[in-house]
């Protein structure tokens, strides 16, 4: 019986399989696939869409009375612990890029310059002043789908937020420890693969959106045919990045957070931060 139990544990679940699943959320179109027998992988998916919904409820600055709306109106509020982790976040990348990447960069735009505000009970934005978290929420709220996948049993899966992606464990039929294949689309196609295992990468620049990427120095959209990436070990601290580094163009934002850094600039020029060529192939 050991060694049958051994054999087993090699080969993995008998009957897993690929499943895949695809929503509107975040105004975009999420994708989840899970490497799993169906009747615990179909009910951890479940999960993860609730997990995105309830982030989706607490944060997006487009959901009256979300906190992230009642943090713009002026109200202190109490957030969870992965809550504030995201607003300590933006506040350092808000440092880190010289103010160039601001979620306030609205309210900076019209010559104000609102102050974030930490106390016992909460967090207040001195202002009132608009809130946009659209340069890293994404991340963060793939990371807590990936979360509820975790806590399903689930340890080979792929969460892609338009892009911004959050991987665990290895795909159907590649090696153990080999991850998934993930392609960076730039302009003109794929301009790098990555293999992600137990990580998250996160594409920042204006081919698929035009001029939605603003810098919060001047308040203008930030222009040009330019592609950043980032590896990171979650999706909030690799959408984060890539915005920050869009915006800065300062790729050595990603070594200070255990991050890769890849940038497709001007006529395919290429930049990387340090390391980040053994990522980015």
């Amino acid at each position: 019986m050991r060694a049958l139990a051994l054999l087993l544990a090699l080969v993995g679940p008998a009957h897993a399989e690929t499943l895949r699943t695809s929503r509107l959320a975040m105004g975009t179109v999420v994708g989840i696939t899970v490497v799993a027998e169906p009747e615990a992988g179909n009910p951890a998916m479940e999960a993860a869409w609730a997990a995105i919904e309830a982030g989706e409820a607490a944060l997006s600055e487009w959901r009256p009375g979300s906190k992230t709306s009642r943090l713009a109106a002026g109200e202190e509020v109490s957030l969870e612990p992965k809550e504030e982790a995201l607003f300590r976040w933006v506040d350092t990348l808000r440092d880190t890029s010289g103010g160039r990447f601001d979620v306030s960069w609205k309210a900076r735009a019209a010559g104000a310059s609102p102050t974030w505000l930490w106390g016992p009970a909460g967090l207040r934005v001195d202002g009132p002043a608009p809130i946009d978290l659209g340069g890293v929420l994404k991340g963060w709220l793939a990371d807590r789908a990936a979360d509820a996948l975790r806590a399903g049993g689930m340890t080979d899966f792929l969460v892609d937020a338009a892009g911004d992606i959050v991987a665990a464990g290895d795909e159907e039929g590649a090696r153990a420890g080999a991850g998934w294949r993930v392609e960076v689309a730039g302009a003109q196609g794929r301009v790098a693969t990555v293999r992600l295992r137990d990580a998250a990468l996160s594409t920042s620049g204006n081919a698929w959106q035009p001029g939605h990427i603003h810098d919060a120095t001047t308040g203008r959209s930030v222009v040009g045919a330019r592609v950043v990436s980032v590896v990171a070990p979650s999706g909030m601290i690799a959408d984060g990045l890539a915005t920050a580094i869009y915006v800065s163009g300062n790729l050595a934002l990603a070594e200070g957070s255990g991050a890769w850094a890849f940038e497709v600039g001007e006529e395919g020029r290429r930049r990387w931060s340090r390391g980040a060529r053994r990522i980015f192939r």
